[in-house]
């Protein structure tokens, strides 16, 4: 499965470097990072930008301008080759991740995720579990339920879904630019 994952950063750039390092030192499924500066001054952009909008479109704008540089790419055809030497034609998933999150111990979450899609071609969007804690606030009915597998839930946030290509195929590989702030997307 080829997966693209997309960070979404704006005027925090320590948050958004550290974000990208403990990102490569957890998650190990190969994945392309695109890490997208929203529209901050240049002097306060992350140094692991790697594409810039400008201005600032807010956070669905953000992921919007996302989902073109995934998919300029994938036009390019410089993903490398595959098996057998062939090239990559596609992204299979686009994960989108807000520069705020945190990766909690050593899980390699993206490679559970996968894993699950792999295992279940009718999911359209996945999410990592959340966790619970005093001074974290995630929706409940997200919280990992102590098994092993996924749960349905009445919707995932936006802070770090992976949409699937089907997913994102009946969007018509945009979220709703009239949904500035992102509440509504999901």
């Amino acid at each position: 499965m080829r997966i693209a994952a997309v960070v979404l950063s704006y005027r925090m750039p320590e948050m958004t470097d550290a974000l990208v390092a403990r990102f490569k030192e957890v998650i190990k499924y190969p994945c392309d990072l695109f890490v997208i500066d929203n529209g901050s001054p240049k002097d306060e952009a992350a140094k692991s930008t790697t594409h810039r909008c400008d201005p600032n479109r807010r956070l669905t704008g953000g992921f919007n301008f996302g989902i073109r540089c995934v998919l300029e790419r994938e036009a390019s055809n410089t993903l490398g080759r595959g098996a057998g030497g062939a090239p990559f034609q596609q992204y299979d998933a686009i994960w989108f991740i807000c520069n705020d999150i945190r990766f909690v111990g050593a899980t390699d979450v993206l490679a559970a995720c996968a894993a699950r899609l792999e295992a279940d071609p009718t999911i359209g969007v996945i999410h990592p579990s959340l966790s619970r804690g005093p001074d974290i606030w995630n929706w409940p009915h997200m919280y990992g339920t102590g098994r092993a597998g996924t749960h349905e839930a009445w919707f995932v946030d936006i802070v770090c879904p992976i949409y699937t290509r089907r997913a994102m195929e009946a969007l018509d590989w945009q979220f709703d630019p009239d949904l500035l702030y992102g509440w509504g997307v999901d």
